[in-house]
């Protein structure tokens, strides 16, 4: 089994990542900012928890060496698509974290073990010497944007069909305090609560194990795939290998719309819009800080009932909203337990590059309401429709490698929608 660590794990698709790689027996951690809501009697199968904001890179830096994990799903982003530095600079802080613990781990393997004894600082890439006897093998998008606040989908201007490109809901912004020291008891200047002994309390326990085989050995051949992302295939990887393999979800936001045909792997980010600009920052620097990185675009998540494209049909459809549904949008959205499954089999392999992991239909965001009411039993005929305006046109994702790799299978809406969730 591995240690996963899941960022954004309070959003929509981050905690379907976590709970879903708990279920499975690997140890995970969680990352959330917003205070998390745990509802009374209702069991958190997610596991363990911390508090973490990925625009600050000492934070990164401490909380990667401290759990010392084997795999990273990086789901968070912004809570909306003007968060930038969430969006990009997190992404960055993730991939230089988790870069920087393999480095530390493979150069000074004896020096790690001082987060155990709770003696490392704040921006060491700490973490304890040797695996854990839980390590194994070893990035909405987010058109999917976890839970909206009182109910409302999307965002801009007349709560339109804009808004659905949300991203996990990471809740308030701003640094918050992570405890200085390895073992920092108190409160740190964000006043948060520092965390205590690291190396020995809840999610970060087992720092002090050393050696402990992990999983499968590390398979894989080199090359470049038909599509242009420039990946290795097999299993294995993580502690592995020495380094902590890293997942990075992006988005089809990052293209213009404008190819005229499906976008491959090979094909550069000509984004448009800010959101799109972000991912296409994001992926850029994952892929430059780690090329060993799995970056993975999407596109609209949903099918659970918390997809951001389902808040929006039923307020849509209540008169809760303004805004309508776009007919010239066209995308491939993906379930977001078909994307959790692919992005755990991801990290627990060793695809370097970018990969597409979408559905297999594509519908345009009316017709991906249409879908969603009939679904739900709600009126499909208040359902107001448009043409989109400045916006990505069609930008559906050509799924061929993923269709071919993965054995994960990726539904289309006409099929998952048919269920309830």
């Amino acid at each position: 089994m591995a240690r996963i660590l899941v960022t954004g794990a309070t959003g929509s698709l981050g905690r379907r990542v976590a709970a879903r790689a708990a279920v499975d027996g690997h140890v995970v951690l969680g990352t959330h900012l917003r205070p998390r809501t745990v509802t009374p009697g209702v069991r958190d199968d997610v596991g363990d928890w911390v508090r973490l904001d990925i625009c600050d890179l000492d934070a990164v830096r401490e909380v990667v060496g401290a759990f010392r994990p084997d795999v990273v799903v990086h789901t968070a982003a912004g809570r909306d698509r003007n968060d930038w530095a969430p969006t990009a600079r997190g992404a960055a802080n993730m991939a230089l974290a988790c870069v920087g613990f393999a480095d530390a781990m493979r150069d000074d393997v004896g020096d790690l073990g001082r987060f155990a004894a709770g003696e490392a600082g704040r921006g060491e890439g700490g973490g304890g010497a040797g695996r854990s006897e839980a390590s194994g093998e070893g990035r909405d998008d987010l058109g999917d944007r976890g839970p909206f606040a009182a109910g409302k989908g999307g965002g801009g201007a007349g709560r339109s069909e804009a808004g659905a490109e949300g991203r996990d809901d990471l809740g308030d912004r701003g640094p918050f305090g992570a405890g200085k020291g390895g073992g920092g008891a108190g409160r740190s200047e964000a006043g948060a609560e520092g965390r205590d002994d690291l190396g020995d309390r809840g999610p970060f326990g087992g720092t002090k194990s050393g050696g402990g085989e992990g999983g499968a050995e590390s398979g894989g051949g080199a090359g470049r795939s038909e599509r242009g992302g420039e990946g290795r295939k097999g299993v294995g990887g993580g502690a592995a290998t020495g380094r902590v393999r890293l997942v990075h979800v992006s988005s089809d936001a990052i293209f213009s719309g404008r190819a005229g045909r499906e976008y491959t792997e090979s094909d550069e980010p000509d984004p448009i819009y800010p959101y799109g600009a972000a991912k296409a920052a994001a992926e850029t620097a994952v892929r430059a800080i780690d090329p060993l990185a799995a970056v993975v675009r999407t596109s609209l998540i949903l099918g659970d009932g918390n997809g951001a494209h389902e808040h929006l049909t039923h307020d849509l459809v209540a008169g809760r909203v303004d805004g309508a549904l776009f007919v010239d949008e066209i995308r491939k959205p993906v379930h977001v337990d078909d994307l959790a499954a692919a992005l755990l089999e991801l990290g627990l392999g060793n695809f370097a590059g970018v990969i597409n992991v979408a559905g297999g239909d594509a519908v345009s965001r009316y017709e991906l309401g249409m879908l969603v009411a009939r679904r739900d039993g709600l009126d499909a005929d208040r359902i107001p429709s448009a043409t989109s305006s400045g916006r990505p046109g069609d930008i559906r994702l050509d799924v061929t490698l993923a269709t071919r790799l993965l054995r994960t299978r990726l539904r289309g809406a006409h099929e998952f929608m048919q269920a309830k969730p």
